[in-house]
């Protein structure tokens, strides 16, 4: 949506410093990020709003967190069972090199 303040509306006073500023809004439910800018255009300002949706970003989010709680406790089993394995396959060696040593 693009709309024109008319300079009799709405005085902005915006000091030098000012940077971008972004949030997360919630309108009709749904998150929509907005960023705004000021802009100093000869003779006016302009004040900028730039919106997006965030409906897709947070689903992704949630697929990711979903994965993530199935897969992290699959991969330290398999890890205890590697390390399982290893100890079991070099016991041998292990008793071969305790005897060597006395």
């Amino acid at each position: 949506m693009i709309y024109q303040i008319r300079s009799s509306e709405i005085q902005w006073s915006v000091s030098p410093s000012w940077s971008p500023h972004t949030d997360t809004v919630w309108i009709s439910g749904e998150p929509v990020r907005v960023l705004q800018d000021f802009d100093h255009g000869e003779p006016r300002l302009y004040h900028i709003q730039v919106a997006a949706r965030m409906e897709e970003f947070y689903e992704a989010l949630g697929r990711f967190r979903k994965r993530l709680l199935i897969f992290a406790p699959l991969a330290l089993l398999l890890r205890g069972l590697g390390y399982w394995m290893s100890r079991r396959a070099l016991a041998r060696w292990t008793k071969l090199l305790e005897r060597a040593e006395n």
